[in-house]
């Protein structure tokens, strides 16, 4: 990994407040597509998105260290899905070389179920179900709404807690999984770069009229002191909202990434990892999952009750 350098102060016209910033809305009405609330008995599960401002943001590592984190947390097992289906490879930070991809979830047709899921899950030591991106890139529209929308119904049936990462690059598609997104995690580096990455996500949010979704807002790999740090704060100012900061520690998480480890695992006095823990916490006391025998005792009272 890289070091990275303290970045420029943004400048106020990088970063404005949502409501300020005056481009051509693109036509995103189409993603925002009319779909059965869920919610039902025994699909109580929470769903925790996670959004890139922008390529190489560290979200990848995020995504992963928050549900080892709402693993050891809630002692529950948690899904970890990897919707980034060009350029996905949520597996390699856990040291997974998956049997199965979503792509088997896609080509599974009627036979998808939660025991088709289950099965196609790569089960980490830490208590992470995987489900990985395809290994070879697919088209984005070779995922249609229908789909997302009985991935993230079974998921919720399956798992008290559930972590989606969607790639960089938006599809049509996306629309249904803000909707039934319990959280929005938006990294971003502490960068004009990462400013501007982050305007574009707020804007396209509202213009899909998901602005009052419950978003959370991470800056990546912040510096103690200097212009990130000052990035952040400014920020801060524009987005009207609190933004929580992961440290940047270069050598502890370049070792958990060579090693396919958590930062728990690999570097469990690092910043990042202290960082990540306090986002996990806060993150969990908003969504408030239940418990894995509250989730199938909901379930059972869904079942169908047998004819003599």
């Amino acid at each position: 990994m890289p070091a990275m350098n303290d970045a420029p102060f943004v400048p106020r016209d990088v970063l404005e407040k949502p409501d300020q910033i005056n481009t051509t809305k693109p036509d995103l009405s189409h993603a925002n597509t009319d779909t059965p609330a869920l919610g039902l008995p025994g699909e109580d599960g929470r769903i925790v998105t996670v959004l890139k401002s922008a390529g190489g943001c560290g979200a990848s590592v995020v995504a992963t260290n928050l549900a080892g984190e709402f693993c050891r947390q809630t002692n529950e097992a948690v899904a970890l899905i990897d919707l980034d289906i060009q350029f996905g490879n949520l597996g390699f930070y856990l040291d997974i070389r998956p049997r199965h991809t979503l792509l088997d979830a896609l080509q599974a047709g009627k036979r998808f179920d939660e025991t088709f899921l289950k099965s196609l899950m790569e089960v980490h030591e830490t208590g992470i179900h995987v489900l990985s991106a395809p290994r070879h890139m697919v088209p984005l529209d070779q995922i249609d709404e229908g789909f997302i929308l009985k991935l993230i119904r079974l998921l919720k049936k399956t798992y008290p807690v559930s972590v989606i990462e969607l790639s960089a690059g938006w599809a049509h598609w996306f629309g249904v999984v803000f909707s039934q997104s319990d959280e929005i995690v938006v990294v971003c580096e502490p960068t004009v770069r990462g400013a501007s990455g982050l305007a574009r996500v707020l804007q396209s949010l509202q213009d899909m009229m998901f602005d009052d979704i419950s978003l959370n807002v991470v800056a990546n790999k912040v510096q103690k002191y200097g212009e990130s740090r000052r990035c952040v704060d400014q920020m801060q100012g524009t987005v009207l909202k609190p933004i929580q900061s992961i440290g940047f520690d270069e050598k502890s998480v370049e070792k958990a990434i060579s090693a396919g480890m958590l930062l728990s695992q690999a570097a469990k006095r690092s910043i990042p990892y202290r960082d990540m823990q306090q986002i996990a916490g806060q993150l969990l006391k908003q969504i408030n999952p239940p418990g894995e025998a509250e989730l199938n005792s909901r379930k059972a009272l869904v079942q169908p009750v047998p004819r003599g």
